[in-house]
């Protein structure tokens, strides 16, 4: 009977990169090695994922992934214009040469900022309307998706959609726009992967807000103008009125002044009441020396004669409505308000006159302070600087958790 046979158990030797084998005591100090990273890993997991992995992927980011991005700086301030036009100042000079009345102008008109303005001018660097005017004229999506951008910065990116808000809230991280408090000089800032775009950027921010201040200013000149325009013709509606109720008074009066008839019917009276009182004296000495004498029945009569005149002409001039006193009182009161709408007519042509020059000239003026620089460095971003910001707050949010965990625990217990 045959025996069985016997297998035979291969026991494999580990060996090293050159071909020697390795000792039991070296495969030992290895796995003990082995259970000691894991031990440790286990034992700090907390602390390796909410310090040491933000840390660790910051570092890769900022130190090796993060585009650099460069900062085009430019200052501008809005200033508005005031003082007298340039009538008012030749006006005040009376006859002189043509330079002194220029350097009368240009003393008149007074230098001031423009704090509301220069409000205005930053909201719309920040608004949709510039992002708008960007894109359509100065590339500015293009800008955004250059390839030297990473893929956080780079618009669109893997967090963001392609679409307009996500666009324009992408645009509002890479402007910053301040106002100097105390002496009213806007800074703005435009960063981007490259220095040319950056420059670029911050010169049709400037022009366009240029053209905004010019838009401010067309639309204060023409609201200017259109209502001292419409001041001038309400006070020439009111003065044709005026004339009109005139016409119709004379017409319906059939008087032309009745202040100056007025005035002759009392020369008239005034003349008759000098000739009655004569006749009255010569009726009282005719009475007086010859009592029988045939003149005095005349000397009455037209004693009689003249008061009844002076007493209807009295009566003319006082009286009931149709007095000429009346007349003149209606006829003072539309010459008064004719008057005073002239004056108003004068004054609303003079304010026209002088809206028209305050239109030709500008009231408001973006100077530029400092002209946007072309960056040779990059200052965005700050890796070293949000390593460790980065860093700190996982440092702090490790310390709250292991506290956290620990009131847990000892709750528990």
């Amino acid at each position: 009977m045959a025996k069985p046979k016997v297998s035979q158990q291969l026991e494999l030797t580990p060996v090293n990169r050159s071909g020697s084998p390795i000792s039991p005591y070296t495969r030992l100090q290895g796995t003990e090695r082995a259970f000691s990273l894991k031990r440790f890993a286990r034992r700090h997991t907390m602390f390796l994922s909410i310090v040491v992995l933000p840390t660790f992927l910051a570092s890769v980011y900022f130190g090796l992934l993060a585009s650099d991005q460069f900062t085009s700086e430019a200052r501008f301030i809005v200033r508005s214009v005031s003082g007298g036009g340039p009538m008012s100042a030749l006006s005040s000079l009376g006859i002189g040469t043509s330079q002194t009345a220029a350097q009368a102008v240009a003393s008149s008109m007074n230098f001031s900022r423009a704090l509301d303005e220069t409000y205005s001018v930053n909201e719309f660097i920040r608004s949709r309307d510039a992002v708008e005017k960007l894109e359509a004229n100065n590339e500015l999506r293009e800008i955004f998706s250059r390839s030297e951008g990473d893929f956080i910065n780079r618009f669109p990116n893997i967090f963001t959609r392609n679409n307009k808000e996500k666009f324009y809230r992408h645009y509002l991280d890479f402007i910053s726009i301040n106002v100097q408090g105390d002496s009213g000089i806007s800074v703005l800032e435009v960063s981007t992967f490259r220095p040319e775009d950056s420059q670029k950027l911050a010169l049709a921010l400037l022009s366009h807000a240029e053209e905004l201040v010019n838009k401010l200013n067309t639309r204060a000149r023409a609201d200017s103008v259109r209502f001292s325009e419409e001041f001038v013709r309400k006070a020439e509606e009111r003065i044709e009125a005026l004339q009109v109720r005139m016409t119709d008074f004379r017409n319906r009066e059939l008087v032309i002044d009745p202040g100056k008839q007025s005035e002759s019917a009392l020369d008239l009276v005034t003349k008759l009441t000098v000739e009655a009182a004569a006749d009255r004296v010569q009726l009282e000495n005719t009475l007086l020396l010859t009592p029988s004498s045939p003149q005095i029945e005349p000397l009455r009569n037209r004693l009689r004669s003249l008061e009844s005149q002076i007493s209807k002409q009295r009566s003319l001039i006082v009286g009931g409505d149709q007095s000429m006193v009346d007349k003149l009182s209606r006829f003072e009161q539309i010459t008064l308000e004719r008057e005073l709408a002239v004056k108003s007519l004068t004054a609303s042509l003079v304010s026209l006159e002088n809206a028209r020059q305050e239109a030709q000239r500008q009231q408001l003026y973006l100077e530029r302070v400092v002209e946007p620089n072309l960056p040779d460095y990059p200052y965005y971003p700050r890796r070293l600087l949000w390593t460790f910001v980065i860093f700190g707050v996982s440092l702090c949010a490790f310390w709250i958790v292991r506290e956290f965990r620990v009131a847990v625990l000892e709750h528990q217990l």
